[in-house]
């Protein structure tokens, strides 16, 4: 599998035949560009296209459940990565800008099971997805706590994946 975020990665998967797995935190517009360039790669060399989406993900009983717990941690590693450049936060101007309010949609799946399910439908429809790499900590927050993660893991397990 090659991970990539950029048109010469994309392009590089789809023509060696491997499976393209995109970053956790583009937009489905942003990502949308990548898989076309993808597919199109995929199709001239003759290579059946593989497309797996890495999403940030938080299972909870409820959508503020989910932010209250995962927010604050996945909004630090978002903070952290806009310090640092990544692409995929060039349209925030300040920092202070990256709250969850204002990141998970569109970046983000967080909510009750339904709120899941329905999400990684919608990503599945609209670019067909295959497979999905959920990331449910962050190195650069330090959290969720273990226990709250372990929670999370079981409920996708248990009442997200299946109806899927």
């Amino acid at each position: 599998w090659c991970g990539g975020g950029g048109p010469a990665a994309v392009e590089r998967a789809g023509r060696l035949g491997d499976a393209l797995v995109l970053g956790p935190s583009f937009t489905l517009e942003e990502n949308r560009a990548l898989v076309d360039r993808y597919r199109a790669a995929a199709e001239a060399a003759g290579k059946a296209p593989h497309l797996v989406l890495m999403r940030d993900a938080w299972v909870a009983d409820s959508f503020e459940e989910a932010a209250r717990i995962y927010g604050p941690e996945v909004s630090d590693a978002y903070r952290y990565y806009w310090r640092n450049g990544a692409t995929a936060f060039r349209g925030f101007a300040s920092e202070a800008e990256l709250r969850f309010e204002n990141v998970w949609k569109d970046r983000i799946v967080a909510g009750a099971p339904e709120d899941c399910i329905a999400e990684f439908r919608r990503w599945s429809e609209a670019l067909g997805v295959n497979s999905f790499i959920l990331r449910l900590r962050h190195a650069h927050s330090g959290g969720p706590p273990h226990h709250e993660i372990v929670k999370a893991i079981e409920r996708f397990g248990r009442d997200v994946i299946p109806y899927l």
